[in-house]
């Protein structure tokens, strides 16, 4: 088992206090992950597809408490391990690129909750409203924007300076807060070479489409979206 951690909190309409042994930061990451890798060492969607609406909010709240490098690097060498942990139990050959190449192409089919007659919406809306408190509920574009923020977090573990440069996605996002994100309108539909009369209302979400938009180079693509948006 990975290490773990006690933690306490309240639960409950009584608010009752309880203790638990939990895997630590990256581990619990990990863990949690490796159910969006493909079948059938993540979940079985034909059959619990309604189980990962659920996975992609835990996997969002877990990603924005990694604050420092070695719990990255810990959780980067993690995740091939446990993979292959994962393999063994199965009994299956670890294939080349494997599991973050499965991971993300879930990642990206899951994103097309931006529309709200898709499946994936469906089933999002149907979780959001029975597990999820009504403060953190989410439309289809901040769903979509979890979707892509994770798939990039995904593939940045794949890379050498994967730290650095998942450091400076969250700064360029933090460049278009939603209270002021208009002014970048056109400046994100130029990155995204799309038509600003087509972008969504929620442009700070939107942030995460341009950051993973194109076939450029992950640390390129960063980067000048970073600039571009630095100097709107």
């Amino acid at each position: 088992m990975p290490p773990a951690e006690t933690v306490s909190g309240n639960v409950g309409p009584t608010q009752r206090q309880i203790r638990a042994r939990l895997p630590e930061l990256p581990y619990q990451f990990v863990l949690k992950l490796m159910t969006l890798a493909a079948s059938p060492v993540g979940i079985d969607e034909e059959r619990r597809g309604d189980a990962i609406p659920r996975q992609l909010y835990d996997l969002d709240i877990l990603l924005a408490s990694f604050t420092e490098p070695s719990r990255w690097e810990a959780m980067v060498a993690y995740c091939s391990a446990r993979y292959a942990r994962e393999c063994e139990t199965w009994t299956i050959n670890i294939a080349a690129g494997e599991p973050n190449a499965g991971i993300r192409h879930r990642l990206q089919h899951w994103a097309s909750c931006s529309d709200s007659s898709s499946g994936p919406w469906r089933t999002i809306r149907a979780v959001q409203q029975s597990q999820l408190r009504q403060q953190v509920h989410r439309e289809p574009w901040g769903w979509r924007a979890r979707c892509l923020r994770l798939a990039l977090a995904v593939e940045c573990i794949d890379v050498e300076d994967g730290w650095v440069i998942w450091q400076q996605a969250l700064a360029t996002a933090a460049l278009v807060p939603a209270s002021k994100a208009k002014r970048f309108k056109n400046t994100l539909a130029e990155l995204a070479n799309a038509d600003a009369r087509s972008l969504p209302l929620e442009l700070h979400d939107f942030v995460w489409e341009v950051l993973s938009n194109g076939t450029t180079p992950l640390a390129e693509r960063v980067a000048n979206a970073y600039t571009t948006l630095s100097s709107a």
